[in-house]
């Protein structure tokens, strides 16, 4: 059976990769074109938009990660289809409502009935949600305008010029640039004021509104098929290399998820190199190569023997095995 995982792409779609990196799934989210799928053993995922991940799963897709900002706005909508299963910590920001300046001066400006800029995304969360009866709340009736682009350039300096916005109504993020700098919002940035801070948000995984759907069930999907730790471990399990003729151990690589399947469907041992980050079939280039013929795993879970008919030395030194020298 097939189980099918649609994943946000964007600045969410890197968090999301960190995300599946510990259960040894090594998926790429961004600069894919729009009908690209990765298969992993019995597991199909697809990036695609963020505001696509809730249609995706209510008609097609069994589980799927996105904000949840962009769920709920989607159950405005279309009615109570998907639900969320867990909120995963990352991703966070707030939906905010902003101008140019404070409350009473855009009301003081103002002589007819505010026009507020948001993506068509959120076109339910702004007409039926709390921001509509925060808006309402201060201003009365408003306007919608629905725009493509940053929504921040439709909110005019001048309140009064033709085609601009009084206000905007969406998300500031604060998502992790690198290791040692936060994104920072770019509303501010853009001389404008936050006046009210409508919901926040972060990645959840969201799946059918089905009982049958459940937070325990997505784990053992993110985990495979096996009886392999790859949480515990960090997503990478040390792989023994053996071989089948001598029982000598000849090296030792490391895997995750998809250098395990590369293994199974080509039946020649490949690892995943920590330091250049990608997967490596042993002697591809050299002609060294090692031809599987079964995987063991241990009692716990968390190491494997690749047991092999080598063609050639193991080592790059041209020894048999890599383990050649004595302490």
């Amino acid at each position: 059976m097939i189980t099918f995982i649609a994943l946000a792409k964007g600045e969410l779609g890197k968090e999301t990769e960190r995300y599946l990196k510990v259960y040894g799934l090594d998926i790429s989210l961004n600069g894919r074109p729009l009908q690209f799928v990765q298969r992993i053993g019995n597991r199909i995922f697809r990036p695609m938009s963020s505001k696509d991940v809730p249609w995706y799963v209510a008609e097609r897709a069994d589980y799927g990660i996105t904000g949840v900002d962009l769920i709920t706005e989607f159950i405005l909508g279309n009615g109570n289809s998907i639900k969320v299963l867990e909120r995963l910590g990352y991703g966070k920001g707030d939906l905010v409502i902003f101008g140019n300046s404070d409350v009473n001066n855009i009301k003081q400006k103002l002589k007819r009935v505010p026009v507020v800029a948001t993506p068509y995304f959120y076109r339910n969360l702004l007409n039926l949600g709390q921001a509509g009866a925060y808006i309402r709340s201060k201003f009365g009736e408003f306007e919608s305008k629905y725009v493509d682009g940053s929504t921040e350039g439709f909110v005019a300096e001048n309140f009064v010029e033709e085609g601009t916005a009084d206000l905007g109504f969406d998300i500031t993020t604060y998502f992790t640039r690198s290791d040692n700098e936060r994104g920072r919002s770019t509303i501010p940035s853009n001389g404008l004021r936050i006046l009210e801070k409508i919901m926040p948000t972060e990645a959840v995984v969201i799946s059918k509104n089905s009982t049958d759907f459940t937070m325990e069930d997505f784990e053992k999907v993110l985990n495979g098929p096996y009886e392999l730790d790859w949480k515990r471990m960090g997503g990478l399990l040390p792989a023994i290399v053996q071989g089948t003729d001598t029982r000598e151990v000849l090296m030792l690589g490391y895997v995750n998820q998809n250098a395990l399947q590369e293994t199974q469907d080509k039946k020649l041992a490949t690892f995943y190199s920590r330091s250049r980050q990608e997967l490596w079939t042993k002697g591809l280039t050299s002609g060294n190569t090692m031809e599987l013929e079964e995987i063991l795993y241990d009692c716990d879970g968390d190491s494997l023997v690749y047991r092999v008919k080598p063609n050639g030395p193991a080592c790059h030194t041209g020894e048999r095995s890599c383990f050649y020298r004595k302490l």
